[in-house]
């Protein structure tokens, strides 16, 4: 469970299909999870699958279930519930290797729509990202072709090699990070 204010809007995300949670105990504690924080429900929910990377622990010990009835009935749950407390679904992606090959789903209350959450998907806006295994996604205007240029700035995946690269450049990742921008976006150095 995770909660994000995107200024006036918040957002919460719940995971189905995590290992031990049966299709009732999955929505309402995401939900009551976020009352209790806030006082209200969230303006936007997305409903992820649990995404089994290839590394993953889970996977090597074969504790997941790829084909999960307890996923789909849990994802078909929160939609109806969902849809219930009046949200609609407004953006809709997949993942590799989600359990029962679902995808995730946004969810909101009319006329609070992320248009971050949007602008992720849709790949049309820039993106600056700090943090262990952030990435950092410029996005050019259209060309005159309506071609768009994407470059991706990734930091360190693990937060030792995050802190101990931060601690010993000073800030030349943000330097970096700076002259990359400016060098994307066409321009000069020094402005």
């Amino acid at each position: 469970v995770s909660i994000i204010s995107h200024g006036r809007n918040s957002s919460q995300v719940c995971v189905a299909a995590v290992v031990g949670l049966s299709v009732r105990i999955f929505i309402k504690p995401c939900l009551n999870a976020f009352v209790e924080l806030r006082g209200q429900l969230p303006e936007n929910v997305t409903v992820h699958t649990f995404s089994v990377k290839k590394s993953s622990e889970f996977r090597a010990e074969g504790r997941f279930e790829p084909e999960s009835l307890t996923a789909a009935r849990s994802v078909d749950y929160a939609e109806r519930a969902l849809r219930g407390a009046g949200y609609l679904p407004y953006y809709m992606y997949r993942q590799k290797n989600t359990v029962g090959n679902l995808e995730n789903v946004g969810y909101a209350k009319p006329g609070h729509e992320g248009l971050y959450n949007v602008y992720m998907m849709e790949e049309v806006h820039s993106i600056l990202a700090s943090g262990a295994h952030a990435v950092t996604k410029f996005v050019s205007l259209p060309a005159p072709d309506g071609s768009v240029r994407i470059e991706r700035l990734f930091q360190p995946k693990y937060p030792y090699e995050y802190l101990r690269e931060y601690r010993e450049g000073a800030g030349a990742r943000l330097a970096a990070l700076r002259e990359a921008a400016r060098g994307f976006f066409g321009e000069g150095k020094g402005e």
